[in-house]
């Protein structure tokens, strides 16, 4: 099974995706001797990333929100990339976005809890939950969770680079009362930039609102710059 997970990242071509080469399991022949239970390693040639993940980002201290934003489009970019591939990742948070040697393009990692969607009624959906607590919507605790559990790790991390820390933690915010903190943080946040708090709302509330069906699509989320709503179709 982990095989198989780590396998999904095979064969993606996105440049807001980290490209797998290869995935293997580990043998006597491909792996150093001092390394035990080679049943359990699986070897993944991968391109390498110099930047270094967004987690270097959480210093306690507030990100520029030109930088934050196009961290998040890209992210958003790359699942609706995934989704359109029938992949989702279950684990978007910022260790699991990783920078290329520019510092700017920034690019999804590790498949390892990547589960592909299942048809099932009412939409695509998985049968498993995995992933962070820290950036999971409740329904992802549950069976049948789809692809807005990603939208809503990306709002998350949205708020975490704004911020400069992880979002608190997921008793203290899948309430009604929660989430109502969390933008109000956020519109805060972008009225000090100069943004307006409607569009504010419209970008992130609606990203992590308790109701997955209320979550929009990675490929239609707004993304605000200044006083202007960009709605991308990336497809």
């Amino acid at each position: 099974a982990a095989l198989d997970e780590a396998m999904q990242g095979r064969g993606l071509k996105h440049e807001n995706v980290v490209s797998v080469f290869s995935v293997m399991l580990a043998t006597p022949e491909n792996t150093p001797a001092s390394l035990p239970n080679l049943d359990m390693i699986i070897l993944i040639n991968m391109e390498f990333l110099q930047g270094g993940s967004l987690d270097n980002f959480l210093t306690g201290q507030p990100n520029q929100l030109e930088l934050a934003l196009s961290f998040f489009e890209q992210v958003l970019r790359g699942l609706a990339y995934l989704h359109s591939k029938k992949i989702i990742h279950r684990d978007i948070k910022p260790g699991n976005v990783v920078l290329d040697a520019d510092m700017v393009t920034a690019k999804i990692v590790d498949f390892g809890l990547c589960r592909e969607l299942q048809t099932m009624a009412g939409g695509l959906q998985t049968l498993h939950a995995a992933g962070t607590p820290w950036y999971m919507p409740q329904e992802q605790h549950e069976q049948g969770h789809g692809s807005a559990v990603d939208v809503f790790a990306a709002a998350l991390l949205l708020y975490a680079l704004l911020i400069g820390k992880h979002p608190p933690r997921p008793e203290d915010r899948n309430t009604v009362e929660g989430i109502n903190s969390l933008v109000g943080v956020v519109r805060g946040r972008m009225e000090e930039c100069g943004l307006e708090a409607g569009l504010a709302s419209s970008l992130f509330g609606d990203c992590i609102s308790l109701n997955p069906g209320g979550r929009p699509a990675a490929a239609s989320v707004p993304v605000l710059f200044g006083n202007t709503t960009l709605h991308f179709h990336l497809l």
